[in-house]
C-alpha cells in the first residue's frame, strides 16, 4: 500500500447530544481519488469538515501527509476546499480568480503569471485568462474554482457536491474532466456526494456512510458486485430487497422463505434455520419471458409499468405473492415481451441474489 495521504483515526463528533460521526477510521493512499458517498444527513459533510479543519472531532486523530492535524486551523493544513457555491470573485479577471491565493502568499509574478498559466493549460481554459467570470458557463466556472483550488499545491483537495448546481448533461461531463485532471495533477482528492453514479463514475475508492458510520469502504466494483450490507446493496444502483427467513441451510446453499413462496440462494456467511435475512437481487440478475423457464427460482408475475430509459427499459412488476421487482430490459428484448397490465415469467439463479442477515435464528 501506498503511503496514505489522509488517515483517520478513531474519528467521532458530537453535536450535543448527537453523535453526528461514529469511530470512523480509514486511510487514503496517495494520489486516490477517494469519494465519500451516502444520503443526506449521513456525516459525510462532516467527515470532510474535519479533515479541512472547520470542525474538531470529539474524539480520535487525523493525519495529513504524515502530520498530525489536532488543533490546527485550516489555513494550517495542507488542504484546500471546492464548494457547490463556488464563491468566485465577480470583479476579478479568470486569471485572477487563480492567482489570488498565490498573491496572498506574495509569490513573485514570474512565478504567479506561470502557474496561472499551468493551471489554465489544465483545466483546458488557456484563451480564457481574460474573460469576466459571469462570461463563463457553469462547467467553465467549475473548472476556474479546481484550478484555484490547485494552483497552491495542496496535499489533498476537498470537493462538497461541487457539481450538484449543474445539469445532468454538463454534470456527467465535468465527473470525466475531475477525473482527467486528478489523474493529471496527481493530487489527492476527497470527494462528498450523494450521487452514487458521481462516485462510481471517478472514485479509486467509496466509502459508503450511514448513520455516521462507514458501511463499506471498497473499489467501485466491489461495492455494486458484493456489497456487505443490505443498506449499501440498496444505496449502489437499484436492487429488489425481498425480506423473509431462512427454512433450509445446506453449507453454501439456502433455501429463504419469503410470503408465499420459497426461493433458493447462495448463502455466503454462518447461519442457521430460522435466520431473518434480506435477499437483494439485481434488475439485470432477472430474466423475462421465455428465457426464465429454465431458471431455478421463477414467479409469475403482472407488468405494472414500464420506465423507458433510452437503450434499456425498467419492468415495474408485481408477482402473485404480492411480491415487487424491477427487471431491466434492453430495447431489442422489449418487443418480445408482454406489454403492461399482462401476465410475464420472471426468474433467477441462486447465485444471481446476495443475503443479507437481519437478525439471528432463535434459540
Amino acid at each position: 500500500m501506498l503511503q496514505p495521504d489522509v488517515e483517520l483515526t478513531g474519528i467521532t463528533k458530537h453535536f450535543g447530544s448527537v453523535v453526528a460521526v461514529d469511530n470512523v477510521s480509514f486511510a487514503i493512499p496517495r494520489g486516490d481519488f477517494f469519494s465519500l458517498l451516502g444520503p443526506s444527513g449521513c456525516g459525510k459533510t462532516t467527515i470532510m469538515r474535519m479533515i479541512s479543519g472547520f470542525e474538531q472531532p470529539t474524539r480520535g486523530t487525523i493525519e495529513i501527509a504524515g502530520q498530525n492535524m489536532s488543533g490546527k486551523k485550516p489555513y494550517e493544513r495542507p488542504t484546500n476546499l471546492v464548494f457547490q457555491h463556488l464563491s468566485l470573485f465577480p470583479h476579478m479577471s479568470v486569471a485572477q480568480n487563480i492567482a489570488f491565493g498565490l498573491e496572498m502568499k506574495r509569490t513573485s509574478r514570474t512565478e504567479t503569471d506561470r502557474q496561472v498559466a499551468r493551471m489554465l493549460e489544465l483545466v483546458h481554459l488557456a484563451d480564457y485568462g481574460q474573460r469576466k467570470i459571469s462570461q463563463l458557463s457553469g462547467g467553465q466556472k467549475q473548472r476556474v474554482a479546481i484550478a484555484r483550488a490547485l494552483v497552491n499545491a495542496p496535499a489533498v483537495l476537498l470537493l462538497d457536491e461541487p457539481l450538484g448546481a449543474l445539469d445532468l448533461k454538463l454534470r456527467e461531463q465535468m465527473q470525466l474532466e475531475l477525473k482527467r485532471i486528478q489523474r493529471e495533477v496527481g493530487t489527492t482528492f476527497i470527494y462528498v456526494t450523494h450521487d452514487q453514479k458521481e462516485a462510481i463514475t471517478m472514485s479509486d475508492k467509496i466509502a459508503v456512510v450511514n448513520h455516521g458510520r462507514i458501511e463499506q469502504m471498497d473499489s467501485a466494483v466491489e461495492i455494486y458486485e458484493n456489497p456487505k450490507t443490505a443498506f449499501v446493496a440498496n444505496f449502489i444502483g437499484e436492487t429488489n430487497l425481498l425480506e423473509g427467513n431462512l427454512s433450509l441451510v445446506n453449507g453454501s446453499a439456502a433455501t429463504v422463505s419469503l410470503p408465499g413462496v420459497d426461493i433458493r440462494a447462495a448463502l455466503n456467511f454462518k447461519a442457521a434455520k430460522g435466520t431473518g435475512v434480506s435477499l437483494s437481487v439485481r434488475p439485470e440478475s432477472l430474466v423475462m419471458g421465455q428465457g426464465a423457464t429454465s431458471a431455478t427460482n421463477r414467479l409469475n408475475t403482472r407488468i405494472e409499468d414500464i420506465v423507458y430509459l433510452g437503450s434499456m427499459a425498467h419492468y415495474r412488476l408485481v408477482s402473485q405473492e404480492g411480491l415487487r421487482f424491477t427487471a431491466e430490459v434492453t430495447q431489442k428484448a422489449m418487443a418480445e415481451l408482454p406489454v403492461r397490465g399482462e401476465t410475464v415469467l420472471i426468474g433467477w439463479e441462486p447465485e444471481d441474489g446476495r443475503l443479507f442477515e437481519t437478525r439471528q435464528a432463535a434459540a
